[in-house]
Order: structure tokens, then C-alpha cells, then sequence
């Protein structure tokens, strides 16, 4: 068949394309094993698909169900030479050859694939399962992928590796009766640019190995910015249903001990679906430590001495966050205050809600302000009690800007500053 062509209906963009594609029968392995046995080869073949190209409309699904085929054949493709594969909507390109066997009995799918990366190296990829039983085989092997100046998109996040090297020969297997795992796989000296992310993530380590039937995972030295961190990952395999382990601390360059302390679990299990991950929940702490030890606080002229209790519930990919801390002599540009804070921050559908409040001060006051995940603020509202009038200062979001009011607002107790080292009342 000559230019042939398979396009995804909701989306033609999506498509197989092939200049030739051969087809034939082998009849002789086809006799002894008493069902139809086709050879497919392609020919200067072209994937470029999206994650949903082979999801099936739901009503065709349940027209399947109702008339089940009682033939049996089997499909063998055969990618001779090197063909072009991209997963539009993942930022994976690679080229791959190797061979693909579907049998239509019990809907098994076995794979031997090698993928090539334009000279940065191969990835090995064995795959065996039968899509009706609960079995599963995997192999991935890499000698060394250089990952510098390659695109990946992980869920909607855009992640960008600057350099970076994988290594591979893991090996998972999944059965009804049993779950294992042998070998192991490492990223090394890793610089990522997520998308979202003012600075580069490095890492000189993050390495999975198999131990125990557990798939532990370790990251050493993980460095954003001004920040080091390392994570443990414990992740059990012996059961349908299990929990993800987390542990991390996190600290500043100059810091003697981690100035966050972080532990949860993630559920996670296996269905036909494939694999599934329940609610997080975990919590953290951060002892005291200066705001200008982060960047992102840093350049917005943010400091003070802040202690923290928190917690992350929820979706994996939209947590709700939970944050009740302390803040000691708040310092805004040229505004700081003489006083000990105290608030919380709750999020909800990726808006913000801070409130804070005063303590021990002979003037109460109150803070709230909502804001973005971006920190872009929508409003905020700082209300201060002297002799029993009530001073406010309001800021809204107004198109591009922002209007804002002051009426009645005490300035005791603040101190300003014009060029932001000595203060004064």
C-alpha cells in the first residue's frame, strides 16, 4: 500500500504515515499454529501522534464488548530501519526501530524497541503484556542518554534539561500473583529549567534502585537557587495497593542543619487502566530562618525571621496547602515593623489566601491579602486599632494596576527607611 496515511478524527494533525507498507501472510507459521499470522513493514515511517491518539471513543468500546471476535491471528510490525516518533503533546522526538507483535487471543502485546536520540545515545525498550490479564514486563536500558538541550512535558509543565546524563537496566514484572523489580536507573549531573521556575534545578544525583522488592529513590544535593535539598523515596511493590514514602530535608548553602523538614505518603495501585495515584498527604516544618534566604523573597524585598507548620493534602497535581507560621520584625522595602506576626496561608483552585494578625503589641492589626500562585496580588486589606479608631489600608486590582486608599491608618510602631538600611519612627 503505497502513501498510506492514519489520522485521528478529532485531531488531523495527529497522525501514521507511511511512503510504502507491506503486508503479508506466513503461511508456514500460520499452518502449526492454526491461526492467521500477518507481517506488517512500514516503510520511511512517520508517528507523530498526541497521548490520546489510541483511546478509543466510549461507545466503540461498549459496541466491542457486545461482539467479540472469535478468530485468532496474530500482527507482527516490523520497523526495519529507523523511524521518526513524536509525542506531540510530551515533547518526546526520537527515531525507533525494532518489532511489535499483537496476539488478537489473549490480547497480548510484545515489543522489542531501540530508539536512537541524533547522536546522544540509545534507549533499549522491552514491553510485553496482555491487556485482559493482570501481567505486565518491562526492560529499559541505556548505557548513557545525554538529555542536554531536550524539551519534556510532564503533565501541563514544560521541563527543559540543560545537561544531564540517564542511565539504565531496570526491569519491572507484574503479575497476579506477584510484584518485582531488579536493576536500577540514575539521572546525573542534571541543570533543569522548568518552565514555571525563575532558576535551574541541578542535581548531582538522583538514582532509583531496586532493594527488597522496593523501588527506593535518592536525590543528593538538589539545588534551586540559594536552596540544597535531598529526598527519599520508598516505594513498596509487594501489594495491589501501597504507599508512596516521601522524606526531605531542605536547607540554605551557608546553613549548618536543614531549615525544612518534609515527610508524606502518596497512595498508589494497578488496574486495567494502568497506574493510579491517590490523595497526597504529607507536612512539613520550617524552623527559623531568614525570608531573604529566598530568592523569590529576596528580590521582592521581603525579610524577616519566619517559623512554619504545614500541610499538603489532596490531588498529586493541585494540592490544597495549608501553612501556619510566625513571622518576627516583617520588613517590606522601606516599611518594617517592630512587632511578631502570626498567620496562615490556604489555597484553593490555584488562589491564594493570607491572613495575619499582630502579637503582644499595644496597637492590634490585621492583614489579608489574596494573590496568585504567581504571587500577583488581587487585594489586600491592612486594618491597625489605636485609641479605638480603626485605620485601613486597602490595594485592589484595577485592568493593568492597582488602586489603592489609606484612611485613618496609625503609623505607629513602623519604621521606614529611604534607602532601606537605617530605619527609624
Amino acid at each position: 500500500m503505497g502513501n498510506s496515511r492514519i489520522n485521528d478524527k478529532k485531531n488531523i494533525d495527529s497522525e501514521i504515515t507511511a511512503e510504502n507498507v507491506y503486508v503479508g501472510i506466513m503461511p508456514f507459521r500460520s499452518f502449526l499454529k492454526q491461526k492467521w499470522i500477518v507481517k506488517i513493514s512500514p516503510k520511511e515511517a512517520a508517528i507523530n501522534i498526541d497521548r490520546d491518539f489510541f483511546k478509543r471513543d466510549e461507545s466503540y468500546k461498549d459496541d466491542r464488548i457486545t461482539k467479540k471476535s472469535k478468530s485468532k491471528y496474530e500482527l507482527n510490525f516490523n520497523l526495519n530501519k529507523y523511524s521518526d516518533l513524536k509525542f506531540n503533546n510530551a515533547g518526546l522526538k526520537t527515531k525507533v526501530k525494532g518489532n511489535v507483535i499483537y496476539k488478537s487471543r489473549n490480547r497480548q502485546i510484545i515489543a522489542n524497541v531501540k530508539s536512537k536520540f541524533d547522536e546522544k545515545g540509545f534507549l533499549k525498550f522491552k514491553f510485553n503484556t496482555k491487556l485482559n490479564q493482570d501481567y505486565l514486563k518491562l526492560d529499559l536500558f541505556s548505557n548513557g542518554l545525554d538529555l542536554e538541550d531536550s524539551e519534556y512535558i510532564i503533565g501541563n509543565r514544560k521541563i527543559s534539561f540543560k545537561k544531564g546524563t540517564f542511565k539504565s537496566n531496570f526491569k519491572f514484572n507484574k503479575s497476579s500473583k506477584r510484584t518485582f523489580c531488579e536493576g536500577r536507573f540514575s539521572f546525573t549531573n542534571l541543570k533543569i529549567k522548568p518552565e514555571d521556575f525563575a532558576e535551574n534545578i541541578n542535581s548531582d544525583s538522583t538514582r532509583f534502585f531496586c532493594k527488597d522488592n522496593n523501588l527506593i529513590g535518592n536525590s543528593e544535593n538538589l539545588n534551586y537557587g540559594t536552596l540544597t535539598s535531598n529526598f527519599n523515596l520508598n516505594i513498596p511493590l509487594t501489594k495491589i495497593s501501597n504507599n508512596i514514602n516521601l522524606k526531605g530535608s531542605v536547607g540554605y548553602v551557608d546553613s549548618l542543619n536543614p531549615d525544612i523538614k518534609l515527610s508524606g505518603n502518596i497512595p498508589y495501585w494497578f488496574d486495567k487502566r494502568g497506574i493510579n495515584f491517590g490523595n497526597i498527604e504529607s507536612n512539613f516544618r520550617i524552623n527559623r530562618t531568614q525570608l531573604s534566604n529566598l530568592n523569590i523573597f529576596r528580590k521582592n524585598d521581603l525579610r524577616g525571621f519566619v517559623t512554619a507548620t504545614g500541610e499538603l493534602k489532596g490531588k498529586l497535581t493541585d494540592p490544597d496547602i495549608s501553612i501556619n507560621f510566625n513571622v518576627d520584625y516583617p520588613h517590606y522595602k522601606g516599611i518594617r515593623i517592630r512587632e511578631t506576626w502570626e498567620g496562615d496561608i490556604k489555597n484553593k483552585n490555584d488562589k491564594f489566601l493570607l491572613n495575619m494578625k499582630n502579637r503582644y503589641s499595644p496597637i492590634p492589626s490585621f492583614l489579608s491579602i489574596k494573590f496568585n500562585s504567581n504571587l500577583k496580588i488581587n487585594n489586600a486589606n491592612f486594618i491597625r486599632v489605636f485609641n479605638s479608631n480603626k485605620g485601613t489600608i486597602g490595594i485592589f486590582k484595577d485592568d493593568d494596576g492597582y488602586s489603592w486608599r489609606a484612611d485613618n491608618f496609625p503609623l505607629d510602631e513602623l519604621e521606614l527607611s529611604i534607602d532601606k538600611k537605617q530605619f527609624d519612627r
